[in-house]
């Protein structure tokens, strides 16, 4: 990979745009935690039965799993993110 050069040649330092972009994936991260943790059951009562109900729960089961699914991988790019950046704290980028 070759390092974007400004119009004097030098390679700008990438770290202040790597720390935004760890501190955005964070508070994404947070946000999908946050949504994954308030999908439950708690609504369904034992009154609620039938076709609607076991599609209702089918869909939350889905939308729980596929967000715990986003929260694992903004986790992964939140350390990719940390880790870019200590590559270039120590030259490596």
């Amino acid at each position: 990979m070759y390092p974007l050069v400004d119009v004097l040649g030098t390679a700008p330092n990438p770290v202040p745009a790597l720390r935004h972009q760890r501190t955005l994936l964070a508070a994404l991260h947070d946000d999908v935690q946050a949504a994954w943790q308030n999908l439950s059951e708690e609504g369904v009562t034992d009154t609620w039965r039938g076709t609607a109900q076991q599609g209702y729960l089918d869909r939350l089961e889905h939308l729980r799993s596929e967000s715990r699914a986003l929260a694992r991988l903004l986790e992964d790019a939140v350390w990719e993110a940390t880790a870019a950046i200590d590559r270039a704290h120590a030259g490596l980028w």
